[in-house]
């Protein structure tokens, strides 16, 4: 599958109007490269990208850390997913994420069994954060 047919697919699930589809996990898994093809793929907005072979156990927890742990999602009028700022170097900063505009931070938590329940949602504005109640 091609950039761009990745790109419209993780589209098509973030766009779904279906919190289960909408927050659930989208993982790639990829033979071993450069970290530049990681982060590429993280900037698309991959919940993870897994470049195999990977350890047994490394993989056990990074797979299970999508289900157990809170996950931080970013809302702009052109991106919904993870917060892609989780894997910027340090002193690296995007152009387009300067804190002047509005977005939203949603705070989610995959649950087994029972779905996907959003635990936070703020709306940043200029760096402000409002809180809103939880939808779900």
């Amino acid at each position: 599958m091609g950039d761009e047919a990745k790109r419209k697919l993780i589209e098509a699930i973030r766009g779904a109007p279906d919190f289960n589809i909408c927050f659930a996990p989208i993982i790639l898994f990829l033979p071993d490269g450069p970290y530049e093809d990681v982060l590429k793929y993280v900037e698309m907005g991959f919940d993870d990208v897994v470049c195999l072979p990977e350890k047994r156990d490394i993989l056990h927890a990074r797979l299970e850390h999508q289900l157990i742990s809170e996950q931080i999602y970013i809302q702009t009028p052109t991106y919904i997913g993870p917060d892609r700022r989780r894997m910027e170097l340090p002193g690296a900063s995007h152009p387009q994420r300067t804190g002047t505009h509005q977005f939203g931070k949603i705070t989610i938590k995959r649950i087994p069994g029972a779905g996907i329940k959003v635990t936070s949602r703020q709306t940043i504005i200029r760096g402000r954060a409002l809180e809103a109640a939880a939808r779900r």
